[in-house]
C-alpha cells in the first residue's frame, strides 16, 4: 500500500507553509528542551506573496505531519510546537526552533534568598500553573537557598542536575518528577521486527544477557534538609550508573538498597534503536512493545527514551530510542496530577495500539 506524506507548518499563527526541503525534530525525556530544524525552498517568493520581509526569532511555530493513503486525507499529527530561535539566510532558508523552553530561557532573571523552601513550592513559585508535579519529587526542604541573577529555566536546570529530578516540556506544561514521567493512558506502540507483519524500516538492537552485564553504581540519598549521602557499590570494572534514593540516612541501609537495585538492573535486555515509518505517531515516554518471530529474545515492552523525527523528499521516518525494559513491579500510578513515574505492563489504562499499518 502506498502512503502520501504531507506537511503543514504554521508560523506566527497566520502563515502556512506546505512544502519543505526537510524537517528534523529531536526530543528526549532527559532534555528539558526539544528542537526542530526546518529547511524551506524558495522562501523569497513565498514572503513576497504574503507581503512579509522575513520570519524572525520569537515567532510561534507549529509543525504538523501526515502519512495517509490519499491526498484528501488530512489527518495531521502535531509533531512540534515552539518558537523560532534563530534563522539562517541561505538556500534553502533554515529555521532553528525550540519548544516552550525558548520562552522560559528569556524570562526576567531572579535574585532571591530563601531561608528555607521545598522544591515543590519553589517550582510552583517560579513556573506557576505551567508546572505539573508528580508525587515522586523528593519532599525535601532547601536550606539557605539563593537564586542570583538566574532565569526560571536556569534554576530548573540546576535543580535537575543537583537533585536528580526529571523535567521536560510537553506542550506548554513543564512535567517534573523522578526518572520516567509518563502520562496516564500512555500508548503502547507495537513494532513487529520481522515476519509477515513487519512494520519497521530497520533496527540496530543489541541483545545483552544478564550474565555478561557488570555494573557499578554511585548511590545518592537526598535527605529532607537537602543534604546528600553517597556510597559506591557493584563491580569495580562495571558500567557506571547513578542510583537515586530519598530520605535514607543510614549508609549501611543505603548500600543494601543500592545492591538490590543494581542486581535488578542486571537483566536480559535490548539496547539500541529502531527506525520506523511516520506511523505510528509516537513520542518519548510512550511505550514500545517489540515482537519478533525469529528471535524471542527481542520480545518485550520498553520505555521510549527519545524520538528523532525526519521528514523530507526521501521519506518520513522516526528513530525510536529504547530505554529500560519494563519490570512488572515498576512504580504504580499515584497522586492526582494525571502523571505517573512508571507504568506496569498489566495496568488496564495502557492503550495497546496494535493498529500500526503494515508496509510492503
Amino acid at each position: 500500500m502506498a502512503y502520501i506524506n504531507k506537511v503543514k507548518i504554521t508560523i506566527a499563527e497566520k502563515y502556512q507553509i506546505r512544502s519543505v526541503n526537510s524537517i528534523k525534530i529531536q526530543s528526549n525525556w532527559k532534555n528539558i528542551a526539544e528542537t526542530c530544524e526546518v529547511k524551506i525552498p524558495n522562501l523569497e517568493k513565498y514572503l513576497n506573496r504574503i507581503g512579509s520581509k522575513t520570519f524572525k526569532a520569537g515567532d510561534k511555530v507549529k509543525v504538523e505531519l501526515s502519512m495517509a493513503t490519499s491526498f484528501n486525507n488530512d489527518n495531521f499529527n502535531p509533531e512540534f510546537e515552539g518558537y523560532i530561535d534563530r534563522v539562517q539566510f541561505s538556500t534553502p532558508f533554515t529555521l532553528f526552533c525550540e519548544n516552550e523552553a525558548y520562552i522560559w530561557k528569556r524570562k526576567p532573571s531572579i535574585t532571591k534568598f530563601y531561608k528555607e523552601i521545598t522544591i515543590n513550592d519553589l517550582l510552583k513559585e517560579l513556573f506557576g500553573d505551567a508546572v505539573v508535579l508528580t508525587e515522586s519529587i523528593p519532599k525535601l526542604t532547601l536550606q539557605k537557598f539563593k537564586i542570583e541573577g538566574a532565569t526560571p529555566y536556569k534554576v530548573i536546570k540546576e535543580l535537575k542536575k543537583s537533585y536528580f529530578i526529571t523535567a521536560y516540556f510537553r506542550g506548554n506544561k513543564l512535567l517534573v518528577g523522578s526518572d520516567y514521567v509518563t502520562e496516564l493512558n500512555t500508548p503502547t506502540h507495537v513494532y513487529h521486527l520481522d515476519g509477515d507483519r513487519g512494520n519497521i524500516v530497520k533496527e540496530n538492537l543489541l541483545f545483552r544477557s544478564k550474565d555478561t552485564i557488570k555494573l557499578k553504581a554511585k548511590a545518592v540519598s537526598i535527605l529532607r534538609n537537602g543534604k546528600k549521602i553517597e556510597v559506591s557499590v557493584g563491580d569495580p570494572d562495571g558500567e557506571e550508573r547513578t542510583l537515586h534514593f530519598k530520605y535514607i540516612e543510614d549508609e549501611k541501609v543505603l548500600k543494601k538498597l543500592a545492591k538490590a537495585k543494581l542486581e535488578k538492573l542486571k537483566q536480559d535486555t535490548l539496547e539500541g534503536a529502531i527506525e520506523t515509518f511516520g506511523l505510528p505517531y509516537v513520542k518519548h515516554s510512550h511505550l514500545a512493545k517489540l515482537k519478533s518471530v525469529k528471535y524471542g529474545q527481542k520480545n518485550g515492552t520498553f520505555f521510549i527514551d527519545g524520538v528523532d523525527t525526519s521528514f523530507s523528499t526521501e521519506g518520513f521516518r522516526r528513530n525510536v530510542k529504547l530505554g529500560k525494559l519494563m519490570i512488572l513491579d515498576d512504580l504504580l500510578p499515584r497522586g492526582e496530577s494525571g502523571f505517573v513515574d512508571s507504568l506496569p505492563e498489566n495496568i488496564p489504562s495502557i492503550i495497546d495500539n496494535d493498529s500500526t499499518p503494515d508496509f510492503t
